[in-house]
């Protein structure tokens, strides 16, 4: 496989097309742009040379349900590969630590709840099945990517992407 050699950072406060439910905002004092859901963000972008790459996000997962955020991840109107039409970010939970106890003295689980932070991640699939990040092949020159949300609100900090991280084999020996 042929990998990038360089990152690309994407500007993502350079848009050029929103549909509704696309807004500059702030949280914790973060400039971010907020994709509401079905909402879509697209944005031009330059790659200086072909090879693969990983698409990495700096994101907040807004408190608004309990499920994953989700979107749909296009280069040039068209799906990389079928994977891209359901990107999932996970969410940050924390346990409760008091520990409750029913009339019989039984522990009962915890309850957990949502501790929201800024997270960066390179998206990968959905099942946790692949062992490494989804890689996005993609020809030198201009392209558009969207970003198009169907489940929650995807809130922005930073996009780039990234040269893929090079996982020695097993069988080379050298661990």
């Amino acid at each position: 496989t042929i990998n990038a050699k360089k990152d690309i950072d994407v500007n993502i406060f350079d848009y050029k097309n929103t549909s509704e439910g696309v807004k500059l905002t702030n949280i914790n004092s973060e400039k971010v742009v907020e994709i509401g859901e079905n909402g879509a963000l697209s944005l031009e972008i330059t790659v200086p040379e072909d090879g693969y790459y990983n698409l990495e996000l700096c994101f907040y997962p807004v408190i608004s349900t309990t499920s994953a955020i989700k979107f749909k991840f296009t280069i040039d109107g068209e799906l990389p590969f079928s994977g891209a039409s359901s990107i999932a970010l996970k969410r940050i939970w924390k346990e409760n630590t008091k520990i409750e106890k029913d009339s019989q003295g039984n522990q009962i689980r915890s309850s957990s709840t949502e501790s929201p932070r800024f997270i960066t991640e390179r998206v990968e699939d959905e099942s946790g099945l692949a062992s490494e990040p989804y890689k996005f092949f993609l020809t030198s020159g201009k392209h558009t990517i969207s970003l198009s949300v169907f489940q929650n609100i995807l809130a922005l900090k930073s996009l780039k992407f990234s040269v893929p991280k090079e996982y020695k084999s097993y069988c080379s020996g050298h661990f």
